[in-house]
């Protein structure tokens, strides 16, 4: 704001010297005008064969001399000297060469102030008129005092008033930081009146909010579900150290123990793959372009001798897409894992083109997922039902590991019936891929 002010202060007053000069050369001029045309009426009196009236008439403050060849005054004006000319000979000289008119101060005469003084020469007399510049100098004086006060009174009328637009502007963030500074838990931002930017503002911050607090409760509850789904293998191998430190080891001590280590293992793979998947610069640092046959040949073959068959039916022409190697196989083998864990007796996966992009489908023929719950089952540390034993159902994080690895490459995971109607529906998941 001030910044603003000095700006326009110093536009005002280079305005106003501006117009102080035009306003000097056009009261200059207006003399040099008046001056001129009074002595060409004294000239043309002169060049008549009528004698000089004495004094001579001037219809304004014009003080007219005519001077003898000889210098001395012969004529005057009403009021004039008659003694002593307005100029010194060697001014009257040096006007006359130039032709133009001289300004001087009035100190050999008995006039005060400068005046503008118009020379001109005919048949051997000198035709003296001056014009008092007093009258203009008091007019720039006082017109100068008055563009100050002008100036003056508009920088402080336009300062205040800056001063109440930018603080009546100003309120409603004020107003935020406020309420910024007071929001606690689920409180937010209060929103100004209106539909102008710092409504818009406050709508945008309480979205911000909004997230924040839901990232917040995700991260309360992923932290929850990882203590207690940490906490019950760790319970399970305390509780059978326990039972053979009282009754010494049996023969299924070293399996169990074996079975809780590798549950460990498995959920804090997961836990430390959905960390890292968190971070999307890292889907960029190890993007490279996919022969997506090729990647769901080699993932297929690690299931041979299992215990369902996984049959893999290729496109008819390599698909490929861009993206991270590794993400993409965990993503694929997790649903694989999924469908041969429920299957009954196979698993089938088949890749097929699908508009811009590629379309991989994992079907079993097990008994699938209600289509009310296929949405949970994408939800952190979620287990249905039927599959809620430590043997059949996993950590809770194979489906959510799918879709976060997915969407990293803005694809999507849909679920569906494999085989709609039958006893046995099975469950088939479709994952589509941008391609190149």
């Amino acid at each position: 704001m001030i910044i603003g002010i000095v700006g326009l202060l110093v536009t005002l007053g280079v305005g106003g010297f501006a117009l102080v000069k035009v306003l000097e050369v056009t009261l200059m001029n207006s003399a040099d005008a008046a001056a001129g045309n009074t002595a060409q009426d004294v000239k043309d009196l002169i060049d008549s064969d009528y004698e000089l009236p004495d004094p001579i008439p001037v219809g304004n403050s014009a003080i007219v001399q005519v001077l003898a060849p000889d210098g001395g005054i012969m004529r005057v004006s009403p009021g004039a000297d008659r003694l002593v000319p307005v100029l010194r000979p060697e001014q009257i000289e040096r006007a006359v060469q130039s032709a133009e008119p001289i300004t001087v101060k009035a100190d050999q005469s008995t006039y005060e102030g400068k005046l503008r003084v118009h020379v001109t020469e005919v048949n051997g007399y000198t035709i003296l008129v001056a014009v008092p510049l007093e009258d203009m100098q008091h007019s720039v004086h006082y017109f100068k005092i008055g563009l100050m006060v002008m100036v003056a009174s508009m920088v402080v009328l336009l300062g205040l008033a800056t001063w109440y637009v930018v603080g009546m502007s100003l309120r409603p963030v004020e107003s935020l930081r406020k309420g910024a500074e007071e929001v606690r838990g689920a409180e937010r931002l209060p929103l100004p009146k209106g539909s102008d930017e710092i409504h818009r503002l406050a709508v945008t911050l309480n979205s911000m909010l909004d997230r924040l607090e839901h990232a917040r409760a995700r991260q309360r509850a992923f932290v929850a579900d990882a203590a207690h789904e940490l906490r019950s293998p760790l319970a399970n191998m305390r509780t059978e150290l326990e039972v053979a430190a009282r009754i010494g080891p049996t023969p299924d001590l070293l399996e169990d123990l074996l079975s809780d280590v590798d549950r460990l293992g498995r959920l804090t793979d997961d836990l430390l793959l959905l960390a890292k998947s968190d971070d999307p610069d890292r889907l960029r640092r190890r993007s490279e372009r996919i022969d997506v046959g090729d990647m769901l040949t080699a993932i297929t073959q690690r299931y041979t001798g299992g215990r369902v068959p996984v049959e893999f039916t290729d496109a008819e022409s390599p698909l490929w897409v861009d993206g991270d190697v590794d993400g993409l196989r965990r993503a694929i083998g997790n649903l694989i894992d999924n469908a041969v864990r429920h299957a009954v007796s196979e698993v089938t996966v088949s890749l097929h083109p699908d508009g811009t992009g590629v379309r991989i489908s994992v079907c079993d023929d097990g008994e699938g997922i209600p289509e009310d719950d296929r949405d949970r089952v994408f939800e952190r540390f979620t287990r249905l039902d039927d599959a809620r034993s430590r043997d059949k159902g996993g950590t809770g994080l194979g489906l959510p590991i799918v879709r976060e690895l997915v969407g990293r490459h803005k694809g999507s995971v849909t679920l569906r019936d494999a085989r709609p109607g039958a006893r046995r529906p099975g469950l088939r998941a479709d994952v589509w891929l941008p391609g190149v």
